[in-house]
């Protein structure tokens, strides 16, 4: 161990020898976004051959504190901002020996990387927020506030998880979501999922951060949806054609079999997914259903608005999101 004194704080600290010939070899230490980035600022030491950079956002001369990120980006900040942002420091800088001095600013290691300390103490700050993505990052930022009980910061990161402009995976935000019962969240990314083939390997990451009872509720939403369209395609009440076996023609009353009709409801029940309203009510397959015709007569077989109609009202009642209650 080896006494120096801390170009960033001025106080004086020790170092193992395993770090002291880190700085002999002048090691660059600057995180490797933010080489060549405005927001940082290198400072030279000569004398002990170790160049450390300063955040040029937080690098206030009056700072009564440095945190320095695991990135080794200090933070110079005033603590009276971590005593109203954050619970977890309002608690640590509340003991007698944790209290700053004046002209003598502590310093803090933390375990976060310097990109999501920026974040979150620009969001903290009332800074320009910088761009939550991808979602990893979001979730990173998400468990900072978390851990340091910062509620500003955790409610925007909510509410950009939830948002539409960050086209995040909603596999990966129902997860997040339901781990921390936003309920709301967790119905809104449920119905982004609907789209989705919940057991392709592609999702399997995502569905594997899932806890067991969200998992089997969304697996539910997704079959509940699915037995449902079947339920309604087989409705009778609703659509005639859906009799087994073969029907008369309304025209010229020979017997007519509805082939296209039958083949439009396979056609949807062997899909992965059950498509949107919109998807369905615009298909091709439904298309060919509303222009078969009766090789008899050549009368059309289907009321094309009353079978539109019909199928989107009860498509409207399939299923949307999950239940958590």
């Amino acid at each position: 161990m080896k006494r120096i004194i801390c170009e960033a704080t001025r106080q004086e600290t020790f170092l193992p020898r395993v770090q002291l010939a880190a700085m002999d070899r002048r090691q660059q230490l600057c995180p490797a976004s933010f080489r060549g980035s405005p927001s940082v600022r290198r400072i030279p030491s000569p004398k002990y051959k170790l160049d450390f950079y300063i955040h040029t956002s937080f690098s206030s001369p009056d700072a009564d504190i440095v945190l320095i990120s695991r990135d080794n980006v200090h933070f110079r900040i005033h603590s009276q901002l971590l005593r109203q942002t954050s619970g977890w420091f309002r608690t640590l800088l509340s003991l007698p020996n944790n209290a700053p001095q004046a002209g003598t600013p502590d310093a803090l290691r933390l375990d976060e990387p310097s990109s999501v300390l920026d974040a979150l103490l620009r969001i903290a700050s009332a800074m320009e927020v910088p761009p939550l993505r991808p979602v990893d990052f979001c979730e990173e930022v998400l468990l900072a506030a978390e851990k340091y009980e910062m509620p500003g910061p955790a409610s925007v990161v909510r509410v950009a998880l939830t948002s539409s402009l960050l086209d995040a995976p909603p596999v990966r935000v129902y997860g997040i979501a339901t781990r921390r019962g936003w309920v709301a969240e967790a119905r809104a990314a449920s119905a982004r999922t609907l789209a989705l083939d919940l057991f392709h390997p592609a999702l399997r990451a995502d569905m594997d951060k899932v806890d067991a009872p969200h998992l089997m509720a969304l697996l539910r939403l997704h079959h509940a949806r699915k037995q449902a369209l079947r339920e309604v395609l087989d409705d009778k009440k609703l659509f005639s054609s859906s009799t087994k076996g073969t029907t008369q023609c309304f025209s010229c009353g020979r017997r007519v079999d509805h082939i296209d009709w039958f083949q439009f409801k396979y056609n949807l029940l062997v899909m992965a997914t059950v498509p949107s309203d919109t998807e369905i009510l615009n298909s091709g397959d439904l298309q060919r259903v509303l222009e078969a015709s009766c090789l008899h007569c050549n009368k059309t077989l289907y009321g094309a608005v009353t079978t539109r109609a019909n199928l989107g009202e009860a498509l409207k009642r399939l299923p949307t999101s999950v239940d958590l209650s």
